[in-house]
């Protein structure tokens, strides 16, 4: 049942998580989580086992506070497929193709995790670094609970890469929560 739903995501990296809606027509009130791996898993779970899902993918969720925030490259579009350079027009269609072919990225989706309450992370909380406290190095994209951890949220963040592998970026302000950065389940796209 697993190799059609694979064989439908040919954009994927191999060991990506693909995250599956329930369908009107499903009577069954959970939602999917279809593991595209080495190991492949269809698993059902509760809408906050989604979410942390959703976020470890590291396949951002767009919500209206952070919309016209990125252009798709800053969130990692072109290494999960999610955008096609060779596809016929759209709006914004030439900032995009300028981005890819110039180079022009300098701000990329990152995972991390804060000791924090999930209160105080809403998509569009703006992530701080020590040295300059007073710009913007990035914002939250998406956050959830660590369910495993409950002292711990799961962040998706997009932020100056050159700061990234910074152990000094902060939540809210330059002396809020520390972020600690994990790993992304798919290699990043050169640009």
């Amino acid at each position: 049942a697993l190799e059609p739903i694979a064989q439908a995501l040919p954009h994927l990296p191999a060991d990506a998580i693909a995250l599956a809606m329930q369908t009107p027509e499903d009577s069954n009130p959970m939602k999917r989580i279809v593991f595209a791996s080495q190991m492949t898993v269809d698993a059902q779970a509760n809408a906050s086992a989604w979410n942390m899902a959703e976020v470890l993918s590291g396949i951002p969720r767009i919500v209206a506070t952070t919309q016209d925030q990125f252009v798709p490259q800053m969130v990692n579009l072109e290494s999960v497929g999610g955008v096609d350079f060779k596809k016929g027009c759209y709006p914004g269609q030439e900032v995009v193709a300028r981005s890819q072919y110039r180079g022009a990225i300098k701000r990329r989706l990152f995972l991390a995790k804060a000791q924090t309450p999930i209160e105080s992370c809403p998509p569009g909380t703006e992530i701080f670094h020590e040295e300059d406290p007073g710009q913007p190095a990035g914002m939250v994209v998406l956050s959830s609970p660590n369910l495993n951890n409950p002292l711990w949220i799961d962040i998706q963040i997009e932020c100056k890469s050159e700061l990234a592998q910074s152990s000094k970026l902060h939540l809210g302000d330059a002396s809020g929560p520390s972020l600690e950065l994990g790993k992304l389940p798919y290699s990043l796209v050169e640009i």
